[in-house]
């Protein structure tokens, strides 16, 4: 069953994904530049570093989602069973006769028929 929080950690763990991507792409291009420009110490370093840097923030970003969608999970079961037992113990069914119970079920009130089998 898809719940709140699943697709939250889908979304979560999509926009991870595309940011670690795009830092890593990013740090693909400046050292790429930083090659040409004949700064290739410099190339590596930007590469070491956009790595360790798109590893943490897409981490970052996959705990945190992670967190919300367990929280929202838990929330709405918490509000779901809330609302079970504010439905049973809100409203209470009485069903009141008025008058005699014998003017209901006495023999002069019951109407005789007779069946017949058909075959």
């Amino acid at each position: 069953m898809i719940t709140v929080g699943k697709i939250i950690k889908f979304v979560g763990e999509l926009v991870a994904f595309s940011t670690e991507n795009a830092i890593k792409g990013t740090g693909n291009i400046t050292s790429k530049i930083n090659n040409k420009l004949g700064r290739k110490l410099k190339g590596k370093q930007i590469l070491i570093l956009t790595d360790k840097t798109s590893n943490k923030v897409s981490n970052k970003i996959l705990k945190i989602t992670r967190n919300t969608s367990e929280n929202c999970d838990k929330f709405l079961e918490k509000a779901s069973l809330s609302v079970k037992v504010i439905k049973l113990k809100a409203f209470e069914k009485e069903v009141r006769i008025y008058g005699e119970s014998k003017k209901f079920y006495d023999e002069e009130c019951i109407v005789p028929a007779k069946f017949t089998v058909k075959e």
